[in-house]
Order: C-alpha cells, then structure tokens, then sequence
C-alpha cells in the first residue's frame, strides 16, 4: 500500500509565508523537520462556546471560520507560552508563562479564549494554550519571539491554520 505524503512534504501546505517567501528560512537557530511534523500532527483545541472547535494544520476549518465571524474578526492566532523553544520545563514555570501572556495580550487589548494543544502521539504532555480572535500574521510573529516559542499557530480568513516559525528559526533539511 503507497504511503500518502505528509503535509510537512509541502511547506508551502503548512507554513505561513515569510517575506521573501519560503527560500528565507535560513534563521541561525534550526528546527527539525520531524518537529514541524509533530507541530502538524497536533490537535489545537479552542474551548470555544458553543462546543469546542479542534484545528488541524493545513486543513480549512468551517467552524472555525463560523465561529470568527460571530466574533466578527477574519483571522485569529493559537498560542501557548510553556516549554519555551521546545525544552520542558516545570509545571509552575509553565503555569507562570501562561499567565504572563494572559498578562501581556490583556495589556494590549487582545482577547483571548482557552485551548489545548495535543500531539497525536501523545509523546509530550497537553499544552495549555490561548486563541486570540483578531491576532494577525504580524502579532503571531511577535508572540514567538516575545514567549521563547519555535511556532505559533495562524489562521487566516480562509481558515486554514499555518505554522508561523520563529523569525531566527531556519527549517533543517534533515531530520
């Protein structure tokens, strides 16, 4: 039986673009791509009212999609602040993190919903994460580099969710 390609096998499928499209991916620090692939192969859960809406990367979510018109943005950010660059760290570090970006978003005007994101392989623990209705590209971005994070997650008003890399992350040829 052939094996279907990953979605990671087409970047452009997966990753929001950067300037110069996806050839700049060139960061000093390098993300593996069996990384991006876990990040793919997650379950990004919005506590949304009224039932939770689950996000998959590269897969357009009407429900999603709905649900961002009710709230009347276009686009929307997930974003978790624990295990800064993919080391983990404690619980209370973790707990602290997440609400010094509750913090932060509050701060500027940003609201937020609670989430969850959970690898299909279940190979690291649940993350507690926050969906910012509203949050665009350009804030995805600055909360990467803002909470130490490889990657956050953008959706678009096609709503298809993107991996948003880290602007110093390079993508590593190899696994």
């Amino acid at each position: 039986m052939p094996t279907l390609p990953h979605p990671t096998d087409r970047l452009e499928a997966v990753l929001l673009p950067r300037a110069g499209g996806f050839g700049r991916l060139d960061g000093p620090r390098r993300l593996s791509r069996a990384t991006l692939r876990a990040y793919v192969d997650t379950a990004y859960v919005v506590h949304a009212e009224p039932a939770p809406i689950v996000l998959r990367v590269g897969q357009p979510s009407a429900q999603l999609l709905a649900w961002q018109q009710a709230e009347g943005v276009c686009e929307s950010v997930f974003v978790s602040a624990c295990n800064p660059f993919g080391r983990r760290v404690a619980d209370p570090v973790n707990d602290a993190a997440m609400r010094a970006l509750r913090a932060w978003l509050s701060g500027r005007g940003h609201r937020s919903v609670d989430g969850l994101g959970q690898g299909d392989d279940r190979a690291w623990p649940a993350e507690p994460s926050l969906l910012v209705p509203g949050g665009d590209a350009a804030l995805a971005l600055r909360l990467c580099v803002r909470f130490e994070q490889n990657a956050t997650v953008y959706i678009g008003c096609d709503g298809i969710p993107l991996i948003a890399l880290h602007p110093g992350l390079g993508l590593s040829e190899v696994d």
